[in-house]
């Protein structure tokens, strides 16, 4: 695995492909599945899942006689208990504000008898079912979660944290926990009482890569049979190795920079919350970055050519547009173009204004990304702007869209002006959720404090748009407001590949590169 999964609940492990996913789908398995091939969504623990004619309204059947590890019954009630736990403030990952966007409140969740869900959505979403696909998907024994008490009970946090090293009998998934060692290695077994069948393998063994640039020689040599590969140094070296195969998810907006717009009037007793949470003496203060001719400046700065020739010897992707043309519904326009006189000029608009050209930046201190800051900074210092450079310790923790914790941790203060972060977005569904999470008004994930009416209306239109030509116009409105707005600017864009051995058979994939392995097996 790229990265060490943070936990094995839904609520606390990222899910993301690379990091935790799939781990958490051995153990849980999801609701739907999304076939990239096909791109169309296949029933897993779903019988059906239907649409009312205006996609406001979807009704979820489940297969009979599915049962949790622990014995008790993967029912429609288990079904509502995760999705209310998903949209409680104790989900740390980004399906909270996904969830919180689509579906309003848990009492939008109703059982209507022991195999069948009816949601009810606050706006119309024609592809409800990539929530269902992914960590929303992964459904808990209720018992299980249950067991550890009352939420606001002082030993709370050490049962949940106990369990999410340790869930035994938590899941319906193909494999069972056997051990979780951090820093170490994930081991885990086959289920005998797995609904879909008998999985193959009898063990899987997932490791976090301590030497990601050896991946390669890892599955050449058999001591691992997949990995997942970031570096595009190793990705070339996957892709011309005749005794390996590979899934490729390209990643769009894998590396933004984001634009604070949070100003705060004022701390007087921790309000407003959050950005005044255990700050209750502090000053109004207003980030350069919500004057919109600072924005248009970093923009035209920010060369992802030159990004990419400093950080990834030009090994990388260098397209900085929302959609690039990889992506399903590109709407085939040219990128950004980054321009230094122009923004020497925009930069020099904004101090006639009164900016005061100084801009504080925020990133990760990441072992593998020390030189994104730098290589960020040089290009904004180069048209006139005086940085400060801050970097946050970065352990691992991905969310569904990306390395965010560096944004996170300095969340609550609101006290910088740009922020190393990612949106992630793959080829497919998932793509508009993680606009959401970013830039909805109300979302738990909006960091930056941007609170757009436009934005909240594009990215309806965008979820409710009911056909390929649709969600293609959708998306082409969200690519102009991306580019008057500049709401961020994207430095690269990535690919994430699941490269394998040939001796290994049977893994397919879903959406953001989460991976099956129920059908897998390997030659001996």
């Amino acid at each position: 695995m790229s990265l060490e999964a943070r936990g094995l609940d839904p609520i606390v492990g990222v899910g993301a492909g690379a990091s935790g996913g799939a781990e958490l789908l051995a153990l849980y398995d999801t609701i739907v599945r999304w076939n990239p091939d096909t791109r169309t969504y296949e029933m897993r623990t779903a019988a059906a899942l239907t649409a009312n004619a205006t996609a406001t309204e979807w009704t979820l059947r489940l297969k009979p006689n599915i049962a949790f590890r622990d014995g008790t019954p993967y029912d429609a009630e288990a079904v509502r208990y995760n999705i209310d736990r998903m949209m409680s403030a104790r989900n740390v990952g980004a399906s909270r504000s996904w969830l919180t966007y689509v579906i309003g409140t848990s009492s939008n969740v109703v059982v209507i008898d022991p195999l069948t869900v009816r949601f009810s959505l606050s706006v119309a979403d024609s592809a409800f079912a990539a929530l269902l696909a992914d960590t929303p998907g992964m459904i808990v024994s209720p018992a299980k979660l249950k067991a550890l008490g009352d939420p606001a009970s002082a030993g709370y946090k050490a049962k949940a944290d106990a369990f999410s090293r340790n869930p035994v009998g938590a899941g319906a998934g193909p494999f069972e926990i056997v051990s979780f060692v951090k820093s170490d290695s994930i081991v885990m077994r086959k289920s005998p009482a797995f609904y879909g069948g008998d999985p193959y393998l009898d063990e899987i063994v997932f490791t976090a890569s301590a030497n990601a640039d050896k991946a390669v020689d890892a599955l050449k040599s058999g001591t691992v049979k997949v990995a997942f590969l970031r570096s595009g140094a190793q990705i070339t070296a996957a892709r011309v190795e005749p005794t390996l195969g590979g899934f490729d998810t390209v990643l769009g907006g894998a590396g933004v920079l984001l634009a604070n717009r949070r100003v705060i009037t004022g701390c007087v007793g921790g309000r407003p919350d959050p950005p005044c949470k255990d700050q209750p003496n502090r000053a109004p203060a207003s980030p350069a970055t919500a004057d919109a001719l600072v924005r248009g400046a970093i923009a035209a700065a920010i060369d992802p050519k030159e990004f990419n020739a400093r950080v990834n010897d030009g090994a990388g992707l260098s397209d900085n547009a929302l959609f690039g043309q990889s992506f399903f519904f590109s709407i085939g326009t040219a990128s950004p173009t980054a321009s230094v006189t122009t923004g020497i000029a925009l930069l020099a608009q904004a101090k006639a204004a009164g900016a005061t050209g100084k801009l504080r930046i925020v990133c990760t201190s990441r072992p593998d990304r020390v030189a994104v800051a730098h290589a960020l900074d040089a290009m904004l210092t180069a048209i006139g702007f005086n940085t400060s450079v801050r970097t946050e310790p970065d352990p691992a923790v991905v969310t569904s869209t990306g390395p965010a914790s560096t944004v996170a941790t300095v969340a609550s203060e609101g006290d910088f002006d740009v922020a190393c972060g990612s949106l992630a977005m793959a080829d497919d569904d998932t793509a508009v959720l993680s606009l959401v999470e970013h830039f909805w008004s109300q979302s738990p994930g909006n960091t930056m404090g941007l609170f757009e009416p436009a934005w909240d209306t594009a990215l309806s239109v965008a979820l409710a748009a009911p056909s390929d030509s649709a969600k293609k116009a959708a998306y082409h409105a969200l690519v102009d407001l991306w580019t008057t707005d500049h709401p961020g600017v994207i430095f690269e864009n990535a690919v994430e590949r699941i490269a394998f051995s040939f001796k290994v058979h049977g893994l397919y994939v879903s959406e953001g590169s989460l991976l099956f392995l129920d059908k897998a097996w390997a030659e001996k």
